[in-house]
């Protein structure tokens, strides 16, 4: 029994690492090829790649429906299941798939989007059939608890896909050659998971459509929360195109995806976290208390200086990665960053409603954000451009984080005074470190970065934010065999 146990354990934290390790790599080499699009393409182009890819981001969601992680647990729970649930889910993708190329091709239509536009936008559209159908595959892979293949099936492709559009930019090609690149790499990828498949069980198909309503049924809850949370999050480009320019789009995204990288190890953290509260919910209701407290601390600890840190270097940053000519960018950037942590907040607050099994909870909320999103960019967009995004994106992250938390409050999974004193102490350490940044701000940039480093984790010893149980947490990280 204690093998059996060691065994699981170790395949859990491959699986993890794996993942990790590919998404991670994955997001970084994206975001270098984006830094090279802004640079060599300018404002106009990388604002109208980035609202094709935006589009394609909203309506690829429908293609997969919630289906994958349906099909996942499912399969878990039972692997006799998987010829029927095969067959049924090639069908379903392959209908929802031709529903999200139709939809998409439709709304940049009624937006009244160029023929030129509507054209590039069908050629990466036809990536959605590969990238759903290669879910089926990725979903019985992960019930069998062999995650790595489908990391490195993505992490080859994801690869291949920045090199060859690195060279077609350089090589002077246009925004239709890298859709097409990602449309081939999609195919790729589509193909390699069900090699890598193929090596760990052969699947049948079969096909029982007198299931499909009850497979539907089951996954409507989890595409709602996929749908919102992606509208939320991709409107405001689509909205900035509509109602201003696609100049005004490239300043904003460029802003965006920097604040996404700040953002990036948030997302992967509550990734992990997901297992250990969805073990602890309503079996150990103290140590999901501790997580979750823990959790909110250190983030505000790590983002609070990331925030402050790019808020006021943030003319350096911007010329730094993306040059002279997008110093609009610059105070995009500096509101954007005002909400990263509560923004990465979200992240955690979401995947703990999930593992309480608080989904209709989850949407209602991600659907008024979403509500509130669109309708205050319908305001400040005319009048402000990239800079009322930015204000909305803020606002709407704001109220999602309290609704999250009045949520979380009822579930008794923390008490005020402790999660204001995990909010106000660091915040005090983030004024004395804010002071030395803005009070010297015409010395030399690395100096003031230093020093006001320096000051904030002064200060946060000389508060005592760092209790016994932290510095238990750190000795263990640094001495995990003691």
């Amino acid at each position: 029994m204690a093998g059996k146990m060691l065994n699981q354990t170790a395949r859990v934290a491959k699986n993890t690492l794996a993942t990790l390790a590919s998404v991670g790599l994955n997001r970084l080499f994206n975001y270098f090829l984006i830094i090279y699009i802004a640079r060599i393409w300018g404002a106009e182009a990388f604002g109208e790649y980035a609202l094709i890819l935006s589009t394609l981001a909203i309506f690829e969601v429908l293609a997969d429906f919630g289906l994958e992680t349906v099909m996942t647990k499912e399969i878990s729970r039972n692997s006799a299941s998987l010829p029927r649930y095969f067959g049924n889910m090639v069908c379903l993708r392959l209908i929802f798939s031709l529903l999200a190329f139709g939809s998409m091709i439709v709304f940049l239509f009624l937006l009244g989007s160029s023929g030129d536009l509507i054209g590039l936008a069908a050629v990466v559209g036809f990536s959605v059939f590969f990238t759903s159908n290669a879910k089926h595959s990725i979903s019985i892979m992960t019930a069998y608890q062999r995650m790595e293949l489908p990391a490195l099936a993505s992490f080859l492709t994801n690869t291949g896909r920045v090199v060859f559009s690195m060279i077609a930019i350089w090589k002077g090609a246009g925004i239709i050659w890298l859709l097409g690149i990602q449309t081939m790499t999609a195919m790729l990828y589509a193909g390699l998971v069900y090699c890598f498949l193929k090596t760990i069980t052969q699947p049948r198909f079969e096909v029982h459509t007198r299931s499909w309503k009850a497979l539907l049924q089951q996954a409507l809850p989890l595409a709602l929360v996929q749908w919102f949370a992606i509208m939320h999050s991709r409107i405001d480009v689509v909205m900035l195109a509509t109602l201003r320019n696609q100049a005004t789009v490239g300043f904003y995204n460029a802003a965006y995806r920097l604040m996404e990288i700040f953002y990036l190890w948030a997302s992967l953290y509550s990734g992990v976290l997901f297992p250990v509260i969805a073990a602890y919910f309503g079996v150990q209701h103290e140590k999901l208390k501790f997580v979750y407290e823990k959790s909110l601390k250190y983030f505000i600890v790590i983002l609070l200086p990331t925030a402050l840190g790019c808020i006021a270097f943030a003319p350096d940053i911007i010329r730094i990665i993306y040059g002279e000519k997008y110093t609009a960018s610059v105070p995009v950037l500096q509101i954007l960053m005002c909400i990263l942590p509560f923004l990465s907040f979200n992240y955690v607050h979401s995947r703990y409603l999930i593992a309480m099994g608080r989904q209709k909870t989850l949407i209602i909320i991600l659907a008024l954000g979403t509500a509130a999103n669109i309708c205050l960019n319908a305001v400040f967009i005319p009048y402000y451009g990239a800079l009322g995004a930015a204000a909305v994106t803020c606002i709407s992250e704001f109220l999602l984080f309290i609704l999250y938390l009045a949520t979380l409050r009822k579930a008794a999974l923390f008490d005020w005074p402790a999660l204001a004193r995990n909010f106000l102490l660091p915040a005090g350490a983030g004024l004395g470190m804010g002071g030395i940044w803005y009070g010297w701000h015409d010395g030399n940039s690395i100096l003031r970065l230093i020093a006001g480093g320096l000051v904030y984790i002064l200060i946060l010893f000389l508060f005592g934010v760092f209790d016994r149980q932290d510095r238990e947490i750190i000795r263990n990280l640094l001495h995990p065999t003691r």
